[in-house]
Formats: structure tokens, C-alpha cells, sequence
């Protein structure tokens, strides 16, 4: 704009997308399988049980025995996926006078995730199609359907790879469906130079303020809503927040080529950050530098740190999903049904911390 004014103006845009087949937890060779998990119950009276096993249950007094399965024709979910990220960036720098530089900025940016996952077992319906008996002519039929007539439910063979029809895969499985939109909104000023000189150097600065707001909405498909699949739910989520944050910075040289102190400089920092869920919260940092000999320089922090609580922890609503869980006593991995979310009463994290190291650059070594 003028010799002393600068503009820079930026656009992205990027976008991902895949299709690919869920491998989950089991591959066999270069082939992968999918779990349909334990607790199968199959009744003594199911249509595709053969009259050997029927006796067999009959003599051993039970009407009834749990499976699982482990095959790649059913409960086979695939992966399809579309990431879109759009960010434009408007900033200015300029100077004033020799020793001091603004900067001003502003940002917006969108990011679009969107993910179709057909494949999964739908609990009810997959249920209804293992629980088959007889119909007339003793073709196979869900036991539902001695009740209710108008039902759409398809009996599911389970017993030996390829056993399910298509229309015995179809029934039991639906499309766990997310829509998200998240987006984000940060502006800044900032004022920064070397206002004057110490005998050891140059004192420099830096002072500022900035905002940002983040927001998300997410919208799921009415089986997710209903959390109606056996294994895995996307759960819909919305929610924001805003913070506001004024910021300090300075490094101060304090000795200048003495013994041991070949440069020792102070350099300190603090900022506030005013957050619409937490309210306010100060970090903040004082440290020491210094050259010991030439080319070997060491460095002491203390610090107040902070980490406020990001979108999904604050507004994630109920999520279902299956994890596999090693067991230190049976040393086995194990199939559990998890459960989380997120909690808008989180408080910002905080820790006190020290750091200590040095560096070592021989000046012989170029």
C-alpha cells in the first residue's frame, strides 16, 4: 500500500475423499474379515439347524446355544469418506519509525466432514433375521413374522462363509451417516520492535490482543439418532464458543561478555485469555538465557500452562462404539461395547512447569 504498508491476502481450498473397506480388527493373509461379534443366541428350533444338532441340544437339555461368527460376508462395512477445507486470510504489516512493526490479521476458515459407513448390523433387525423357524412348507421365515405378517424382516443364515443372501445381508445392515460443518473465525493485533537500548543490548517487546471463535454443527442419519446399529453410532453434536486474549512479551539483556556470563538475558511473558465457558484464566512464563562459553548456552523456565477444552469435549453428545480390550488377567483381547461423550462443564487444564537445557554449537565445527 505505501513503502511502509504491507497487504497479503490468502485463499485454500483443499479437498480429500476415499472409499475403501473397514479392515477392523482381523486380517487373514492379505485378505481382510469382518467380526460379526459373540453373543449370537440360535434357538433349537431355527430353520437352518440340521436334525443332527436339534438332537443333539434335545439330549443335552437345552433349547438353545450362543455363537459367534467370523467371515467376511457379512457385517463387511465400508469406509466413505469427503474432507473439505476452505480458510481465506486478510493480513497487514507495517512499521513505525525504525524500531517498531504491526501486524493485524484475520481469518476465516470451513471444514465440511462428511462420512457414509454401509455395513453395519442393525440390533432389532439383525436379531429378527437370526431368530428363523419354518414357515409354511418349511421354508425358513423370522419367527416375527408368525406375529406380524406385514413385517420386511428376511431370515439370515449364519452357518458357514457365504451362508447370508444378499437379501439376508441387506435386512440386517444399514449406514452409520455423519454431516459436519466446523468453522473458525480468529482476528489479531500486535505491536513489537526495540524501544531502546541496555548496556548489555537491545530491550525488545511484544504486546497484543486477539479473538477467536470456533463452532460446529453436526448432523447424523435418523438410524444413528436412534442408535439403532448393533456396534456403532455417529452422534450428532453442536456447540461454540469464543475467547478474547491480550498477551505481553520481553527480553531484557542483563550481562554482556563477562566470565561464565557471555550473554545472560531475561525474557518474561504473560497473557490472559477470557473464554464465554470458562470466563478468564492468566499463563504466563519467566526464563533465563545465557551463553557459559562460546558456543555452549543453557536455558531455565518456569511456566504457567493452560489447555481449555476443544469442541468434541465440550459438545459431544452419547457415543457408542466396540473396542477391542486386552485383559491382563486371561491375557486375551476382549470385544466391549464403549461408551462416551463430552462434558460442557469442563475446566481448563493447568500445569506449573520447569524446563531446563542447553545447546552446544563449537565454534571450531562451522
Amino acid at each position: 500500500i505505501t513503502p511502509a504498508i504491507k497487504v497479503t491476502a490468502e485463499v485454500r481450498h483443499s479437498r480429500m475423499y476415499n472409499n475403501y473397506i473397514w479392515f477392523g480388527d482381523h486380517v487373514q493373509g492379505n485378505t481382510p474379515t469382518s467380526t460379526t461379534p459373540s453373543g449370537i443366541v440360535i434357538q433349537s428350533d431355527n430353520a437352518y439347524l440340521s436334525d443332527q444338532v436339534r438332537t443333539a441340544l434335545a439330549n443335552a437339555g437345552q433349547t438353545s446355544f450362543t455363537m459367534g461368527r467370523f467371515n467376511s460376508d457379512l457385517s463387511y462395512p465400508e469406509i466413505d469418506f469427503e474432507r473439505k477445507v476452505t480458510q481465506g486470510t486478510l493480513a497487514f504489516d507495517g512499521k513505525i519509525g525504525s524500531n517498531l512493526r504491526w501486524s493485524a490479521y484475520y481469518s476465516h476458515g470451513e471444514y465440511q466432514n462428511n462420512i457414509d459407513t454401509p455395513g453395519f448390523l442393525l440390533t432389532r433387525e439383525f436379531a429378527n433375521a437370526v431368530d428363523s423357524v419354518a414357515g409354511p412348507g418349511g421354508t425358513p421365515i423370522c419367527r416375527i413374522a408368525l406375529t406380524n405378517p406385514s413385517t420386511h424382516c428376511v431370515p439370515t443364515l449364519l452357518f458357514g462363509l457365504g451362508g447370508p443372501s444378499q437379501a439376508g445381508i441387506d435386512y440386517p445392515t444399514g449406514t452409520p451417516s455423519q454431516r459436519a460443518t466446523t468453522k473458525l473465525d480468529v482476528g489479531g493485533l500486535s505491536l513489537r520492535g526495540e524501544p531502546f537500548a541496555l548496556p548489555a543490548g537491545a530491550v525488545s517487546f511484544a504486546v497484543g490482543v486477539e479473538a477467536r471463535k470456533e463452532s460446529i454443527v453436526q448432523t447424523v442419519g435418523a438410524l444413528d439418532a436412534a442408535k439403532a446399529f448393533r456396534t456403532f453410532s455417529f452422534s450428532a453434536m453442536s456447540g461454540s464458543f469464543d475467547v478474547k486474549e491480550a498477551f505481553g512479551e520481553v527480553l531484557v539483556p542483563l550481562i554482556h561478555n563477562t566470565p561464565l556470563l557471555r550473554k545472560l538475558e531475561f525474557n518474561g511473558a504473560v497473557r490472559v485469555s477470557d473464554y464465554s465457558t470458562t470466563g478468564s484464566i492468566w499463563s504466563w512464563k519467566l526464563g533465563v538465557t545465557n551463553e557459559f562459553f562460546p558456543g555452549f548456552r543453557g536455558r531455565a523456565t518456569r511456566s504457567r500452562d493452560i489447555r481449555s477444552a476443544n469442541l468434541s469435549e465440550l459438545y459431544t453428545q452419547t457415543t457408542t462404539g466396540y473396542n477391542t480390550i486386552y485383559d491382563p488377567v486371561t491375557k486375551q483381547n476382549v470385544y466391549v461395547l464403549s461408551n462416551g461423550g463430552g462434558n460442557p462443564n469442563l475446566e481448563p487444564e493447568k500445569a506449573d512447569t520447569w524446563t531446563f537445557g542447553f545447546t552446544y554449537s563449537p565454534p571450531a565445527i562451522s
